[in-house]
């Protein structure tokens, strides 16, 4: 009952408004409410009263970080670690923030201090794995995979994983991570638009057109998965004609062989 300890907590103040804790306790129910605004405002008090209190920083951070305050967020991440430097959740919050203010060496520097606070955060590995497959793809397939590990029901380290090995022109290995996300989210079409297009990289038509047509049955008005299904039953019908002519071929071939005899 949140709303009912905030009312406890002001009461508590209004009886000794040099608490520090009593303002915390009280911000974090509002917080709880969605109120960040007024949480904000309490948890100023409570550095302004103590000035160390961690806690405060921390959770005033999250606040900022749900009205986008970006900065104001980062500000109070950085306070928190001063005084908790292994933080690995504060690390990871302030990597985040890093990467939506545009600043990808800062937020990789941070998701690889998380990681070294909390080896087992399946979420730091993702988080830098995301960021490094934008260039680094290899670097990024390894803390996919390490994510995928600690979560192996991790959706988005799937569907990322896939990504780099689709940008590797590994489309095979891709089709695997996509099929497993996919497993994860049968509905999404996105994955299905993809999965088609590496099944069509390596010629396999017949199940680029099975994907585009689950598309096409989500999203009835998808031109793009349209068009790409038009040109992948076009090329599976060249395809078995050329296996029709192959066929044919060795056939004649073993007639001949045969009459020769």
């Amino acid at each position: 009952d949140y709303a009912g300890a905030v009312e406890d907590f002001s009461a508590a103040i209004a009886l000794e408004p040099g608490n520090a804790d009593f303002y915390h306790n009280r911000g974090f129910a509002l917080r709880k409410q969605g109120l960040f605004e007024r949480a904000i405002h309490d948890y100023t008090r409570a550095v302004q009263l103590h000035p160390g209190h961690c806690r405060a920083y921390y959770n005033r951070a999250f606040c900022h970080d749900r009205l986008d305050h970006v900065e104001q967020a980062i500000d109070d991440y950085s306070r928190a670690l001063a005084m908790e430097p292994t933080n690995a959740t504060a690390l990871h919050n302030r990597g985040s923030l890093h990467e939506r203010a545009g600043r990808p060496d800062a937020a990789i520097a941070d998701f690889t201090a998380a990681i070294a606070a909390d080896p087992c955060c399946a979420a730091s590995y993702n988080a830098r794995g995301a960021r490094r497959e934008l260039g680094d793809h290899h670097g990024a397939v390894q803390d996919l995979t390490r994510a995928i590990g600690l979560d192996p029901t991790d959706l988005l380290s799937y569907s990322r994983r896939a990504h780099c090995f689709r940008r590797m022109g590994e489309y095979e290995s891709a089709v695997t991570d996509y099929t497993k996300a996919i497993s994860l989210s049968p509905n999404n079409a996105k994955l299905h638009t993809i999965r088609a297009y590496c099944y069509a990289m390596i010629g396999w038509y017949g199940e680029a057109v099975a994907d585009y047509n689950t598309v096409l049955a989500l999203e009835p008005t998808n031109s793009h998965a349209a068009y790409n299904r038009a040109i992948a039953l076009e090329k599976l019908g060249g395809a078995i004609d050329r296996a029709a002519a192959d066929l044919s071929h060795q056939a004649a071939a073993a007639a001949a062989a045969a009459a020769a005899a």
